[in-house]
């Protein structure tokens, strides 16, 4: 009877511990899940938040009188995105100030004559050089990094900001190079 009984017991035993060890296994499950559902709380709030900025933008905008066009909108962006076939009438436009953003050995390959070179990677540390009105036409080698350039400096609160898409790719002028 006593051997039944301590084997019960161990028995017993064993149930407890297999019970404890599945409790905490939910329990770091529970926490990992709780975790992660924080991360994406604050990640939801954090867009929603962007997004309330971009709208108040939009709107002091067009309260000033600054055209925004349906696609900027349709994209949250506060900059155009222009393609090949406007960018030669804005290059020749004087009023436009075009604005290579491509890194030095980029630029020492060619760039559109007149732009300012003003390197990604001293973008934010220079873009106080650029004037905040008038008509910006920015580029790089393909219009990823101008495209960003554009977003910085809308949330700056620049205006007239044009990104190139398709970079120098996309532009079929002369090039000037560096001390020629």
């Amino acid at each position: 009877m006593e051997t039944l009984t301590l084997v019960l017991a161990g028995l017993a035993l064993a149930v407890a511990v297999a019970a404890w060890l599945k409790a905490s296994g939910l329990r770091v499950d529970l926490d990992a899940r709780g975790t992660e559902a924080r991360r994406l709380v604050g990640n939801v709030q954090e867009e929603v938040a962007n997004h309330l900025e971009l709208h108040k933008a939009f709107l002091s905008r067009l309260a000033s009188g600054e055209e925004l066009t349906p696609q900027m909108i349709a994209d949250d962006q506060l900059f155009t995105d222009v393609n090949e076939t406007v960018i030669a009438e804005l290059i020749a436009d004087d009023k436009v100030l075009v604005i290579d953003v491509r890194t030095t050995q980029e630029t020492d390959v060619g760039y559109i004559p007149g732009a300012m070179l003003l390197p990604i990677d001293q973008f934010e540390s220079r873009a106080g050089e650029i004037p905040k009105e008038g008509r910006k036409l920015v580029y790089c080698a393909a219009g990823g990094r101008s495209a960003a350039a554009c977003e910085y400096l809308a949330r700056e609160g620049y205006q007239g900001l044009m990104n190139m898409t398709g970079g120098i790719g996309a532009y079929s002028g002369p090039l000037e190079r560096p001390n020629s």
